[in-house]
């Protein structure tokens, strides 16, 4: 008896088949809003990302997101963010 995938398919639970949707499509800026959460390890300003703090920040994430920009250059101080930014990236 060949092996039927269907059947196997039809045995998920709902739950299961809910985390196996793919994630809705979100820019960086939009994920970093609703789900960064930054701790007091790493942060002077715990708790939600709160993009008006940075305003440089969202042109930044933008760029890293338009699948037509191959570099992307920051000129910025120290501690202003730059790491955030990218993880926000890497996390979405």
């Amino acid at each position: 008896m060949a092996f039927d995938i269907t059947m196997n398919v039809l045995k998920l639970q709902p739950e299961e088949i809910r985390i196996l949707q793919p994630r809705p499509k979100r820019s960086t800026v939009e994920w970093s809003v609703e789900c960064r959460r930054l701790s007091a390890k790493v942060s002077a300003r715990s708790g939600d990302y709160n993009i008006a703090l940075t305003p440089y920040a969202p042109e930044i994430m933008n760029a890293l997101d338009d699948p037509f920009v191959r570099q992307v250059d920051v000129m910025a101080c120290s501690q202003s963010g730059k790491t955030t930014i990218g993880e926000n990236w890497m996390g979405r």
